[in-house]
């Protein structure tokens, strides 16, 4: 019986330790775990549930459901439901993450709310927050580079600033850029 008693005992240690290094790295790797539910939406749901969720669109053009301050680009997938592919984001009502971020943050906001994620580098050896041109900063937000980067469990972030250094624009996409 006290055999019975100990190997419980280890066995809730060792699954307390995992879960603890588990959220240590979700905590120090990720920034936002999921901008889409954010928004109130998932990366696939019906018609029904994203008009619940969001209401009707302002106005439907093509594959893009517009409202304020949000547009949606989706696809259709097999049984209804609709696969989002892309996500504009232009009104400062729509915010990320534990400081806060969307339209109207500084960069030097976004700098520090993902200077954690900075520790891995990507491929090409630059920081996972690079500079691409010359208004838009992008992140990708995930367990990136451990997974392959067309992987759906990565967010890319691309936040597209105006020359006083506000954000006035954040486009998110899952899987890849």
């Amino acid at each position: 019986m006290r055999m019975i008693v100990k190997v419980i005992r280890w066995i809730c240690i060792s699954i307390g330790i995992c879960a603890g290094v588990i959220l240590f790295y979700i905590n120090t790797h990720v920034y936002e775990t999921d901008y889409f539910g954010v928004l109130g939406l998932s990366k696939t749901m019906t018609y029904e549930e994203l008009a619940k969720n969001l209401g009707e669109p302002l106005k439907k053009t093509g594959s893009d459901y517009h409202y304020d301050g949000l547009t949606l680009r989706v696809s259709s997938d097999i049984g209804g439901k609709l696969r989002i592919v892309c996500v504009w984001v232009t009104g400062p009502r729509y915010r990320f993450g534990k400081n806060s971020l969307g339209v109207g943050s500084t960069l030097e906001e976004v700098k520090a709310s993902y200077a954690v994620n900075d520790k891995d580098p990507q491929p090409d050896g630059s920081d996972q927050l690079r500079r691409s041109g010359t208004e838009v900063y992008n992140f990708i937000d995930g367990i990136y580079p451990k997974t392959p980067y067309w992987s759906n469990s990565n967010y890319w972030v691309h936040y597209f600033v105006n020359e006083e250094k506000i954000v006035y624009e954040i486009i998110i996409t899952v899987g890849g850029p």
